[in-house]
């Protein structure tokens, strides 16, 4: 707390030298600006307090009265959490209100440029405070309370959506309201068409509430903002994949493999909506990029077992082959080699296989 009164003191100091040229006050206002100023010196933050207020009733545009007003409503708002968001909103409303005053000001100086800078940080700071004494009370459980919070936090700042989302999860995982859920978000959709964030909010919401056509329209709009984005690929797969479209969902799944073509649980689905296609051949391809990745028991058996459904022999000796090579305990690669040797009359080959499994315990 001491470093920031002593940054408050320097701003103010700035403020001071630009502010004495440029801005005159009456004489009642003067002597009234002079008293505040002993009671702040004081620490006697109600009384100067009192005393800016009165200033800046007569000279609204006054910096030095707006800057140690908004200063000590931020020191109050940060140590009464009663007053924690009434007080960073009137700091930020001065704030905002002293930039536009020094906007105006002509040939500013390097000072005055770099104190306008950390004014707005201030600003900025009392919005992060009431967004997060938002988080304070949805933790606490103070759910009505955390609304009309976050509500003020987005009138603030129109254009920050995590206000929204906020409330929008308050709504659904802690008040169990899904059609208040629903309507706020398509509120904010209609204002905000384009912010990903909140598109992609909207198609999980769709998406958890088992919504598959409503979702998927929001998954393919992520997608025309984003081609890229590999996770909204992957939710508009398996959207596709629960409306049973399972040729849109290997095409999307693709798409992911071209961008990551090593993933194996993505090539996993791949192989799955293949299946479901009847489509053995295409199966068996993602089973051997799946194996050639992760050599496993698990990934031999599933090569082998499609090898050998869909009748191709040759192919089942050789990974039968691998498989025993890799594994020579797997009674079941032998079994699968031993098949595939009778299958293509191979007495040497299956006679070989014949005795390993034989002497198999």
């Amino acid at each position: 707390m001491k470093r920031t009164l002593l940054l408050l003191i320097v701003v103010t100091l700035l403020l001071g030298a630009c502010a004495t040229q440029r801005q005159k006050l009456s004489a009642q206002a003067s002597m009234t600006f002079k008293s505040a100023n002993v009671y702040y010196q004081n620490k006697n933050l109600e009384k100067a307090l009192e005393g800016y207020l009165k200033v800046l009733e007569s000279r609204p545009d006054h910096v030095i009265s707006l800057n140690r007003s908004a200063d000590i409503y931020m020191y109050y708002a940060e140590n009464d959490s009663t007053v924690r968001v009434e007080f960073n909103h009137k700091a930020y409303k001065m704030y905002a209100q002293l930039l536009e005053v020094m906007q105006t000001f002509t040939n500013l100086t390097d000072d005055e440029t770099r104190t306008m800078r950390e004014i707005t940080d201030k600003r900025e700071s009392t919005w992060v405070r009431i967004f997060k004494h938002g988080e304070e009370q949805t933790k606490a459980g103070d759910y009505e309370a955390a609304i009309q919070t976050y509500e003020l936090a987005a009138r603030i700042k129109p254009d920050r959506i995590e206000p929204y989302v906020k409330i929008k999860d308050i709504y659904e995982n802690n008040l169990n309201n899904q059609a208040k859920t629903e309507e706020y978000l398509l509120m904010l959709y209609k204002s905000k068409p384009n912010e990903i964030l909140l598109v992609k909010e909207i198609a999980a919401f769709y998406y958890n509430r088992q919504e598959y056509t409503k979702a998927l329209s929001f998954f393919i709009k992520v997608r025309e903002i984003n081609s890229n984005d590999l996770n909204n690929l992957l939710n508009l797969s398996l959207c596709y994949y629960e409306l049973e479209n399972y040729q849109e969902a290997l095409k999307v799944t693709n798409d992911i493999l071209a961008i990551n073509p090593n993933d194996l649980s993505v090539l996993d689905n791949a192989k799955i909506i293949a299946a479901l296609m009847n489509n053995t051949d295409m199966a068996i391809d993602y089973a051997k990029r799946i194996l050639a990745i992760e050599p496993t028991s698990y990934n031999y058996l599933a090569i082998c077992t499609w090898l050998s459904q869909a009748k191709r022999y040759a192919e089942l000796i050789q990974f039968g082959e691998k498989w025993y090579a890799f594994e020579p305990e797997s009674k079941d690669a032998v079994q699968f080699v031993i098949l595939g040797a009778q299958q293509t009359k191979n007495s040497a080959l299956e006679k070989k296989y014949s005795d390993i499994f034989r002497k198999m315990k």
